[in-house]
């Protein structure tokens, strides 16, 4: 328990370590957020990325106060998922502003934006819950450049009085877009998928994927058993390829994503699963019918993964997923279990 400025008691819970205090500001109770991220705020961005709480990894929408801000200081407007939250608040320290959060059921700006929950009608609405007229003298709002899509900027101004400018993509680029006059300059603007980004949505793929990975291995390993009557180098080498399609799928393919030719995901996640399933089974000494079983069930489970990650980069189009996922997963999905029947079989040594 710790006193607030205006001198009543203010209760932390495990879940908001993150509030220093509450402050009493334009005549309602407003907290203070901290730019240091705590040791729960780091561990849970980590079980976030290993899927762990993930839909539920959010903050109390409305107004937070960071630092000391006063009537003129900025608002910046941004999305409830807390691990979103965070990446702001650790990029804005030492500075005095206003955070404005909506709602957004628990989902990142980008992908709110698109879903509409980021949206036009959520931005007024918190605007008028927050008190937000009463609390600075200015009508300028900072949104961040991804959320444009779910934002017209036009209506807000009619229904709010407000002016939505929109900054930078990424948090860490808000100061230097204070200090050029609120002005984007090209790097601002561009939207970067390096590896590490590319790599970020492995984890929870992993996760996602566990169960299939377990299922596969165990049914493969155990008709392995079966064929050799004990456990045996083959048996291995049954197993080997499952895992290798899944590892290929989840973690190969993000990283060299833009190096594979071809804009299609599916076709990229053909090429790569035909590279990996030649070179194992050359590896692996396979004759034509295990090089054939392994390559009919590793092509469509790395392309399969391929195409997860269309929702995560800035590679595709919203017309070009809706087609690949039309025609490509019926091909999938028969490729899969032609490819499950095929390994079987060759495994019983009955082709």
């Amino acid at each position: 328990m710790k006193n607030d400025l205006n001198g009543s008691k203010v209760k932390k819970t495990n879940k908001e370590k993150w509030i220093i205090r509450n402050r009493f500001f334009a005549g309602r109770m407003i907290p203070v957020v901290s730019a240091d991220l705590n040791f729960s705020d780091i561990i849970g961005g980590w079980k976030v990325r290993w899927g762990i709480n993930r839909n539920d990894y959010r903050v109390n929408p409305g107004i937070y106060s960071l630092g000391n801000p006063d009537d003129k200081a900025d608002v910046l407007v941004t999305a409830n998922y807390k691990l979103t939250f965070d990446k702001l608040r650790k990029e804005l320290k030492g500075m005095n502003l206003w955070i404005l959060v909506l709602d957004t059921d628990g989902v990142n700006v980008w992908c709110a934006a698109g879903k509409g929950t980021f949206g036009t009608d959520e931005l007024i609405s918190r605007i008028k819950s927050s008190g937000l007229e009463s609390i600075v003298s200015h009508k300028r709002l900072i949104l961040p450049q991804l959320g444009a899509p779910g934002i017209e900027s036009h209506i807000v101004k009619e229904k709010s009085g407000f002016n939505v400018v929109f900054g930078p993509v990424y948090a860490k680029d808000v100061k230097r877009f204070f200090e050029n006059g609120y002005r984007k300059d090209d790097k601002m603007k561009t939207v970067r998928f390096g590896i590490m980004e590319r790599m970020a949505v492995s984890p929870i793929e992993l996760v996602l994927a566990a169960k299939y990975i377990i299922a596969f291995t165990a049914i493969f390993g155990i008709f392995s058993f079966i064929a050799e009557k004990n456990f045996s180098v083959q048996m291995v080498n049954n197993i080997f390829p499952i895992l290798a399609a899944f590892i290929t799928g989840i973690f190969i393919f993000p990283a060299f994503l833009p190096f594979i030719p071809f804009r299609s995901f599916s076709i990229k996640g053909v090429l790569l699963g035909a590279a990996v399933s030649l070179a194992l089974s050359f590896f692996l000494g396979e004759d034509v019918s295990g090089y054939v079983a392994n390559f009919v069930f590793t092509v469509p489970v790395v392309s399969f993964f391929a195409l997860n990650f269309t929702g995560a980069t800035t590679f595709t189009s919203l017309s070009g997923v809706q087609i690949e996922f039309k025609y490509g997963i019926p091909v999938m999905l028969v490729c899969a279990i032609s490819g499950f029947v095929l390994k079987t079989l060759d495994i019983f040594h009955v082709i």
